[in-house]
């Protein structure tokens, strides 16, 4: 079952289900009104309605670009999406590194395919940086996203326990929008 049946939503009826229950769509508007861009009635400028959504080259991208794109299309806003390419303390930060261009480029044009599947448009962009974390805070600010979704495999550690690594901690700490991750599902479930 994946992430948008257990939010009760389904391909086609989900931006309307998501435009006419607020309780299921509050909490991405929620943050905006937080930042001063919206006043007490939901109104303003600057509504924080774009979404910014990681992009990996995995199994997961299908359900994060489909979800970014419901909830972008229920408040009118864009997607984006981001490729990160962390880059070796040894090398220029804007060295050329074809190898991950390579995987970065198949990566995107399928979150193009499966937007367009979904009726919807998304900005696949590719960054480089030292810390992936910092890019994806610093790319939600710059394109003004209310929402940052980003998935992460389920992995452990050594002794066994859940391994967030350190993008997932970093993100929710600093950033300013609202920030949902989804956690891959456990293998032998």
């Amino acid at each position: 079952m994946s992430i948008l049946e257990r939010l009760g939503l389904h391909p086609g009826r989900a931006a309307d289900k998501l435009d006419t229950d607020g309780e299921t769509f509050a909490h991405f508007s929620a943050s905006s009104r937080q930042s001063g861009k919206v006043n007490q009635n939901g109104e303003g400028g600057s509504t924080l309605r774009n979404v910014l959504v990681a992009i990996h080259g995995d199994e997961m991208d299908e359900e994060l670009v489909r979800l970014a794109c419901m909830m972008a299309k229920a408040k009118k806003g864009r997607v984006f999406g981001v490729y990160g390419v962390e880059v070796p303390r040894t090398l220029p930060v804007d060295a050329t590194m074809p190898e991950t261009t390579e995987k970065a480029g198949p990566a995107l044009e399928q979150a193009v395919e499966i937007a367009e599947r979904a009726n919807s448009e998304i900005e696949p962009e590719i960054v480089q940086s030292r810390n992936y974390g910092q890019s994806l805070v610093d790319e939600a600010e710059s394109h003004q996203c209310g929402l940052l979704i980003l998935g992460i495999p389920y992995r452990t550690d050594r002794s066994g326990r859940f391994d967030p690594g350190e993008t997932v901690p970093y993100v929710l700490t600093h950033a300013k929008c609202r920030v949902w991750v989804i956690r891959g599902q456990q293998r032998g479930c």
